[in-house]
């Protein structure tokens, strides 16, 4: 970083999850300092998506992040507990034992196009994790030319954990909503360009600052939420947009 060559921002205006306490999808402002509802139901286009370690650390309650990568068998991971000194660097499959002895969870990074009724495009991430990890694991729209519906939240359980499961649905894309994709697929991919380009003494080095994604101090313990893996969608339904 330098006058010169400033750090990159990431153009994601806001970083959307599923809150399970409170039954919705939100993202915190961190101007107000607070989180802020996102109602059902939610529609986007996905523009990329990346891996992650996401969860909840419940010995110091706080989240536990990392940064993004492509590429889980080549990258190095750097994984993190928010507001303490914990950190581990490494592969995946080496690093893998120590992440989930902090509830670290192998999680998906979203970018996406949300989709607004009268309003462009905004360019925005999901962090699928806890009780949302395994549904979009499982979800198998067509992502490459068809939107993605959240369209609500249903009751499931493991044994006698409850807890809510998003519900994913193909959607059919206006003309519009395509245009508007390309062009923030533009802005996304020239920032992964330089963000995925990080050499290793860069990951192993760097500060807590250093991470877009980290993880509000109140963030909820949802890391070890395994959805029941016999629920089934049906992902042969592709709806229109209602507006």
């Amino acid at each position: 970083m330098s006058f010169s060559n400033p750090k990159l921002k990431n153009p994601a205006k806001i970083f959307i999850e599923l809150k399970n306490k409170v039954g919705e999808f939100q993202y915190y402002d961190k101007d107000i300092k607070k989180y802020v509802s996102v109602p059902l139901p939610i529609y986007f286009v996905v523009l990329d998506e990346l891996h992650i370690v996401k969860g909840y650390n419940k010995a110091n309650k706080n989240g536990v992040y990392s940064n993004e990568v492509r590429n889980i068998k080549e990258e190095l991971l750097s994984v993190r507990v928010f507001k303490t000194n914990i950190k581990i660097v490494g592969l995946w499959n080496k690093i893998k034992g120590e992440v989930e002895k902090i509830n670290g969870q192998y999680s998906r990074s979203v970018y996406a196009g949300l989709i607004s009724k009268d309003k462009p495009l905004i360019l925005v991430n999901f962090q699928f994790y806890g009780a949302s990890r395994s549904p979009w694991f499982d979800f198998r729209g067509d992502k490459e030319t068809k939107g993605v519906g959240i369209t609500e939240l249903i009751e499931d359980n493991n044994g006698d954990v409850s807890f809510l499961r998003p519900v994913f649905k193909s959607v059919n894309l206006r003309d519009v909503d395509k245009k508007q994709a390309i062009e923030l697929d533009r802005e996304l991919q020239n920032y992964l360009k330089h963000y995925l380009h990080k050499s290793d003494e860069e990951i192993i080095e760097s500060d807590v600052e250093d991470n877009e994604n980290e993880q509000s101090d109140d963030a909820l313990p949802e890391g070890d939420i395994k959805p029941n893996r016999n629920f089934k969608e049906d992902t042969e339904i592709i709806d229109d947009l209602p507006f």
